[in-house]
């Protein structure tokens, strides 16, 4: 279980910085976030098959007292919005800082899975179409 909290911290962590590199600035949509980042593998406590679609469906269905209903959404929409076809976050997409936090969210987790240091790449936001990143 600790082994499963250490990962967890460092997706966080990794998703974190990376938002934050790329200039990311809302604080409430930031902590959502960094919930999203640590519950994105919550799905597989049912399947490692479609363990997003899982996670959504969970986090959906969750009693979750000290969020209101659309922070429990949007989070429920970043665990979705992780993998896969995005078709299904294009409402998160509709704006710039969605934009940011779904790209974050899903290169933090592919970056920290293949155990790439996050202190080395550099971000940057050049127009709301391009984003550069330099590894």
């Amino acid at each position: 279980m600790l082994l499963i909290k250490k990962k967890s911290d460092f997706v966080k962590n990794n998703v974190l910085k990376l938002s934050q590199k790329l200039g990311f600035k809302d604080e409430v949509n930031y902590e959502i976030l960094g919930w999203a980042s640590s519950l994105h593998e919550i799905g597989l406590l049912i399947s490692q098959e479609s363990y997003h679609k899982h996670g959504y469906y969970i986090i959906k269905n969750m009693d979750l007292p000290f969020f209101s209903l659309f922070e429990k959404t949007l989070l429920g929409n970043l665990v979705l919005a992780q993998k896969g076809n995005l078709k299904k976050a294009s409402h998160i997409l509709e704006s710039f800082e969605g934009k940011i936090m779904v790209l974050s969210l899903r290169l933090g987790i592919l970056l920290t899975n293949k155990k790439i240091d996050l202190s080395f790449v550099k971000a940057k936001v050049v127009t709301k179409k391009q984003i550069d990143l330099s590894f």
